[in-house]
């Protein structure tokens, strides 16, 4: 049981993890090709 919760409070983490920086990475992706069209 306290496998199973440790496990499942990792994969939350990791889950609200690529969640919260998703959009941050997608933001300094796209300014990095616009840089790149730009120059």
């Amino acid at each position: 049981m306290a496998v199973g919760a440790l496990a499942y409070d990792r994969i939350a983490g990791l889950l609200k993890k690529r969640a919260d920086g998703a959009g941050e990475d997608w933001v300094i992706i796209h300014d990095q090709n616009s840089l790149a069209h730009v120059t």
